[in-house]
């Protein structure tokens, strides 16, 4: 299953160092300066990445 996690690094709610023990085959994508809310925040860079994502089945 593909699995990505997206992080800012500016998070006050959930430290971004909480995805460093990720397992390797988790994609983690950070954000520098990004809060709480990246797809908010970011949200071209997030959608991008979620269109990258296969269609559900």
């Amino acid at each position: 299953m593909l699995v990505r996690v997206i992080v800012g690094t500016a998070d006050k709610i959930l430290p971004a160092r909480y995805a460093d023990t990720l397992p390797s085959h988790v994609a983690l994508h950070r954000f520098a300066g990004i809060g709480h809310m990246p797809q908010f925040e970011t949200k071209e860079a997030v959608a991008r990445i979620m269109n990258e994502m296969p269609a559900p089945i």
